[in-house]
């Protein structure tokens, strides 16, 4: 029987007021460190965002300018700056359109909550 189909063996399942109770649980572990922080997650430093930090401004999208060749991390993925400036629909702040060289990407130049088209581009072709 349950060697051959594990749906036969019983499983043990713990109740969330059990799993509460107990002191060294992942829970516990997570509340401990946000109550330190409340930014704390799981991720290593390199990879979190910063804290407090403002949106990208028009000073930050000033050095670059559209048709310039950039390199898009993570994943190392090429392309040029198709589009800049600030939009709605993308949130507070100035940003940059890429238009990859390959198909890594997200999109196709528009942004999905809005509809604006921004710039040309096949699918998946853009961030």
């Amino acid at each position: 029987g349950g060697l051959e189909n594990v749906e036969l063996v019983e499983k043990y399942v713990m109740s969330d007021k059990d799993y509460e109770r107990r002191e060294n649980s992942l829970r516990n572990y997570k509340k401990k460190m946000r109550e330190k922080d409340p930014y704390w997650t799981f991720l290593p430093e390199n990879r979190r965002e910063p804290k407090n930090m403002a949106p990208p401004g028009e000073e930050d999208i000033k050095p670059f300018n559209i048709g310039d060749r950039c390199e898009v991390q993570p994943g190392s993925r090429r392309g040029f700056v198709a589009w800049k400036g600030e939009c709605e629909g993308i949130g507070n702040g100035c940003w940059i359109g890429v238009h990859l060289d390959e198909p890594l990407g997200r999109g196709d130049g528009s942004i999905k909550k809005t509809g604006d088209k921004l710039f040309e581009c096949p699918p998946k072709h853009a961030v």
